[in-house]
């Protein structure tokens, strides 16, 4: 099968939201998430913590069909955060809800990318090792998402691996001249 071809299988009935508004609704999502992974905070103040920690990121929030308590319908499944830096990479951070089950993830994942796939501003996406699997296998489903290369301790803990989202059109090492050149 083709990545098109897996797409629409998994986009068969519907395909998820991807949001850049934070709406009330949102943030009141955010704070059940919140308070379900045991976060003891008042919603005012949570919400003030949650504005501050989102300050300087691209926000995304994702929604797709999802069950939460036997409740079925359309809902907040996650949120991407987001750096970009001026070099033409992007390294996201994603964080998802209680209640969003692996086809989520994995729904929400292809769509974000899909919705960064054509953007002239992203060329790579940039993430740590215990990522690299999960990305891997989206490779079936984003024609062109390739290994292009690895910073060997990128991260305190860990290697950085970079990923074109581009594909194999440029080297490593060209897409490492053009950061350095935009930078």
């Amino acid at each position: 099968m083709t990545p098109a071809e897996h797409r629409q299988r998994l986009f068969k009935k519907s395909k998820p939201d991807i949001n850049s508004e934070i709406t009330e609704k949102d943030l009141g999502w955010m704070y059940i998430a919140a308070q379900k992974y045991g976060v003891e905070k008042t919603y005012e103040q949570f919400i003030e913590s949650a504005i501050g920690h989102m300050h300087g990121y691209i926000v995304h929030i994702i929604h797709d069909e999802a069950t939460l308590d036997g409740a079925k319908g359309v809902l907040p499944v996650g949120v991407f955060l987001s750096t970009y830096d001026s070099s033409w990479k992007i390294m996201p951070h994603v964080e998802w809800y209680p209640w969003a089950s692996t086809r989520n993830k994995l729904r929400g994942t292809v769509a974000w990318l899909q919705k960064h796939r054509h953007s002239k501003k992203i060329g790579i996406i940039v993430f740590d090792t215990k990522h690299k699997s999960w990305f891997e296998g989206l490779t079936k489903y984003i024609p062109n998402l390739r290994i292009s290369g690895v910073v060997r301790n990128g991260f305190a803990n860990s290697d950085m691996f970079i990923f074109a989202l581009r594909g194999r059109k440029k080297t490593f090492k060209q897409i490492k001249e053009m950061a350095e050149v935009q930078a």
